[in-house]
């Protein structure tokens, strides 16, 4: 018979092989840590983001010309910078629907169990969304985008790993 402390260990063994395989996305050994995000208003999307979608704040830091916040998201940040004299891009502006027509980096998606019970809260917590998701097709849906305070478009949705 087996001993405990030896099951134990050996599943230990087996677990820090998994971790390692998942965490081992490519060649290079890339992993996402975290994206930056600049802002007109440092102050308004801090709360937002920490008040709305309930991340935590971990850092504020600069002054002046320059200032920044850290917010985790369970292990990976999104870094947000208020730097005086950047602008908005004319493709910030376009609609949830639309914004797939500009390039560059477009949407951060945000993977949740439930969207119905997701944009419910959200909506209770003034988010505003392009559609409108009623009691009888939120089985059918499985994401939907919407706006922070500076029009930047996330989305939450429901991705079966």
């Amino acid at each position: 018979m087996i001993k405990l402390s030896k099951i134990i260990f050996i599943n230990a063994i087996l677990l820090s092989f998994y971790y390692n395989a998942s965490a081992q996305t490519n060649d290079l050994g890339l992993k996402v840590h975290h994206m930056t995000l600049s802002v007109k208003n440092i102050d308004t999307m801090v709360y937002w983001y920490t008040h709305v979608l309930d991340l935590k704040l971990v850092s504020r830091s600069g002054s002046g010309d320059f200032n920044a916040a850290r917010i985790d998201l369970g292990g990976f940040y999104i870094d947000m910078i208020q730097v005086k004299g950047s602008k908005r891009q004319p493709s910030q502006d376009l609609s949830e629907d639309d914004h797939m027509l500009a390039q560059g980096w477009r949407h951060l998606v945000f993977n949740i169990d439930d969207v119905y019970k997701t944009y419910t809260l959200l909506k209770a917590r003034g988010v505003t969304f392009p559609q409108v998701i009623d009691e009888k097709n939120k089985a059918t849906i499985n994401g939907i985008f919407f706006k922070d305070p500076e029009g930047n478009v996330l989305e939450i949705r429901h991705i079966l790993q």
